[in-house]
């Protein structure tokens, strides 16, 4: 089909002047907007119009950049897929590390108020006889040479548990 020049600024082959008829099989895209549609009667004033050498190099260079620009864009990808994975396992430990620590301050805790219970001296002095026959009556088993101190543990336990 036969198209009339209206713009230059397209790679139109070498001559071409507005007002030009050239002819396509069907019109590229950098000629879109640059040409219209001459009448059936109108002779080609120019050359077929094809892609000339120097739009062919560019276009292959442009190729050839896109494709560098596509491997550094699927590696600089793999890259971050790499560090997000270890953001993830150093969540984890931190987490895990975060739990270890809440266990031992609850351990710490828990041992600092025993030694202070142990380290405070009682004042009341302990009736054996009454502490032994206060643990039969709550079913508490107990071998004779059991500390005062863990049998009264034993039988607050005993006491907490028919509450």
């Amino acid at each position: 089909m036969r198209y009339l020049v209206t713009h230059l600024k397209a790679p139109w082959p070498q001559g071409t002047a507005v007002g030009d008829v050239v002819d396509f099989d069907e019109v590229p895209a950098w000629a879109i907007g640059k040409c219209t549609a001459a009448g059936e009667g109108s002779v080609a004033s120019a050359a077929r119009a094809t892609a000339g050498p120097d739009l062919q190099i560019e276009l292959d260079d442009a190729r050839r950049a896109l494709a560098v620009t596509q491997d550094d864009l699927k590696r600089q990808s793999e890259f971050l897929e790499g560090l997000q994975s270890q953001l993830r396992e150093a969540g984890e430990e931190l987490r895990a590390a975060n739990d270890a620590k809440a266990k031992a301050e609850k351990e710490a805790a828990e041992l600092r108020a025993l030694l202070d219970a142990a380290s405070q001296p009682s004042n009341a002095p302990v009736d054996r006889a009454a502490l032994e026959t206060e643990a039969k009556a709550l079913g508490v088993d107990f071998s004779p040479n059991i500390g005062d101190k863990k049998l009264a543990e034993r039988i607050a336990e005993a006491k907490a548990a028919k509450q």
